[in-house]
């Protein structure tokens, strides 16, 4: 074997890589193999016991998710679906250290001084803003979950505009391995 045949599958590693981390969203999709997706042409919404807490961002992604679903050809219906639908997610709210930092003062700690020649200048934190969404397909008859995606990525939470658009690209994602095998 060829140096070149041996580093083709590590150079397409590479470049796989390269395109997940440019796109910045992780999408997981599972489902039952032993399930005919061809048999599902309704759909309905799970009813929801609470109120979302971001009811626009709710009702944005259930609006993407139904256009994906219409898209696959499958037809909304508010009695005897094929498929129960339902979604739900959450954000995570997390801190770094500035690395020009020897002292984390911007964590708390103790600014440096004395022999070191003063203290390092607090740094503002950054605030990274991680987000979650799966979307369920339950069999309405078995009562069964035959599919679900997870997507994760950072969300720009200073960008709302942005944002809604990362959400937007993750539905369109997360339904576009849908069904499985096509």
């Amino acid at each position: 074997m060829t140096v070149v045949n041996r580093l083709t599958p590590l150079c397409v590693f590479v470049v796989l890589l390269a395109c997940a981390t440019a796109h910045g969203q992780k999408v997981e999709t599972g489902y039952d193999k032993d399930t005919d997706f061809a048999q599902y042409r309704t759909f309905a919404w799970v009813k929801r016991n609470l109120p979302p807490p971001n009811p626009l961002l709710a009702a944005l992604i259930a609006n993407n998710i139904e256009v994906q679903l219409k898209d696959k050809g499958l037809r909304r219906v508010d009695r005897d679906p094929d498929l129960l639908v339902s979604f739900y997610g959450g954000t995570t709210a997390q801190s770094a250290f500035a690395p020009g930092d020897p002292g984390f003062t911007a964590l708390g700690g103790e600014p440096i001084t004395g022999a070191w020649g003063g203290s390092a200048p607090a740094t503002p934190l950054p605030h990274l803003l991680k987000g979650t969404l799966a979307i369920d397909l339950v069999d309405a008859r078995k009562e069964n979950l035959v599919w679900r995606a997870i997507a994760n990525t950072s969300l720009d939470y200073d960008n709302r505009n942005k944002m809604l658009d990362q959400v937007n690209k993750a539905v369109a994602a997360m339904l576009k391995k849908y069904p499985p095998g096509k």
